[in-house]
């Protein structure tokens, strides 16, 4: 008797030791020590869902395939989504506004109401197998009012009901941080968008990727990080060791503040290889574009609108070949205040595919490209004479 409840007991020691994620059905996605394994195009989307649980704080593998586009960051039914479901009210003085209180389950749920959600995520990495080729039809997160249109009806993940353009919509609101994109081929554009203007979305990173866009066409950007509203809330945009071949724009941002660019390839871009943009002058924080090669850039290299104050610009270490507008220009800002500062050292901008010499176009005109001491000079001090001698090492004749 006692060596069946102590097998008993070790069977229930070892339940309450695994993770939840464990006890899934064979061939669903698992998550241990915080990596999440088995992640297939077919479950992929449940994963980032929150159906298996929470994915703050862990690294999702993407096992090798062809995958459709991944939308992270929308509103579910899912406990381990981290999302919060509220009735919506409308007044004449505020439309539509949401009720403080959050309900207590998506089933009380108001279904004559327009509804409001608000999901949260933070410490996500989104990484390929090792050594496997995995393909992903780009990435949408997005938030705001989200409504159907005429003839293409959106989607409620939390009711799980389709919703026409009218009636029905919902609003959604995000709270993300520390996004990360590891070695993943995309063939779409990345759309990391708001107009939501509680929405704050801070620190999204891809490292190792490729962007096989394959059309240069108006609207086909490979990442597209835009904030509708000026307000700082989205932020810190790094791309890292990345590919962008055969797009309209490489790196897109709209009213974005801290944005790095730097060990990458553009190759063939019908507009701007990297464009830092906004509706009206904005704070970009700091601008950091180092270490790029820009080949057969088709407009501008590096674009700004309204550079606004507090900005710091800083270009670095960057080549080009076969890029630039016809007479030369491979930059340009639409205004740029004389208190921003533009750090510009080591580069080699090359000619345009006209032949013609790199100029720096309206808002750089001031600027130099200095260049990179490889060989500074070193002073060497001899201080000796500063070292008191001994009487031994003192002139017997001058006593010194």
């Amino acid at each position: 008797m006692k060596k069946f409840l102590s097998v008993v007991l070790a069977f229930l020691m070892l339940a309450v030791m695994l993770p939840v994620t464990a006890m899934a059905e064979e061939g669903d996605p698992t998550c241990v020590n915080g990596v999440w394994q088995n992640v297939t195009p077919a479950n992929v989307q449940d994963v980032l869902d929150g159906k298996y649980g929470s994915i703050d704080n862990t690294t999702i593998i993407l096992s090798a395939g062809t995958y459709g586009q991944l939308e992270l960051g929308r509103a579910t039914k899912y406990e381990g989504s981290n999302t919060t479901w509220y009735n919506g009210q409308w007044s004449q003085e505020t439309g539509w506004t949401r009720v403080e209180s959050a309900v207590s389950a998506v089933s009380d749920l108001d279904p004559n109401l327009v509804h409001f959600y608000h999901r949260t995520i933070s410490g996500v990495t989104l990484k390929a197998a090792s050594n496997a080729a995995v393909s992903v039809a780009g990435v949408k997160m997005t938030s705001g009012h989200i409504h159907g249109t005429t003839g293409t009806p959106a989607h409620d993940y939390v009711l799980d009901k389709e919703i026409p353009s009218t009636p029905g919509s919902y609003h959604l609101a995000q709270t993300v941080s520390n996004i990360t994109f590891d070695g993943i081929t995309f063939t779409a554009i990345s759309d990391i968008n708001t107009s939501n203007a509680e929405t704050t979305i801070k620190g999204v990173t891809f490292k190792n990727c490729t962007f096989d866009i394959n059309n240069t066409a108006s609207g086909n950007q490979a990442i597209r990080y835009y904030n509708e509203n000026n307000n700082g809330n989205m932020t810190d945009l790094t791309v890292d060791n990345c590919k962008f071949n055969s797009c309209y724009q490489g790196v897109y941002t709209g009213n974005i503040k801290n944005v790095t660019v730097k060990n990458s390839t553009f190759d063939t871009t019908g507009h701007n290889a990297i464009a830092i943009q906004d509706k009206s002058t904005c704070d970009h924080g700091n601008v950091v574009i180092t270490g790029n090669t820009f080949k057969n850039v088709g407009d501008c290299i590096i674009r700004f609108n309204n550079v606004g104050e507090g900005t710091t610009i800083t270009i670095s270490k960057n080549t080009s070949t076969n890029s630039g507008k016809a007479d030369g220009e491979i930059i340009k800002a639409t205004t740029r205040p004389d208190t921003v500062t533009v750090s510009m050292t080591g580069n080699n901008w090359g000619t345009s595919k006209e032949g013609m010499e790199a100029k720096f176009g309206d808002g750089f005109t001031d600027v130099v490209n200095e260049p990179i001491n490889e060989n500074p000079t070193v002073i060497i001090i001899d201080r000796t004479e500063d070292t008191p001698k001994t009487d031994d090492q003192k002139n017997p004749a001058t006593g010194a």
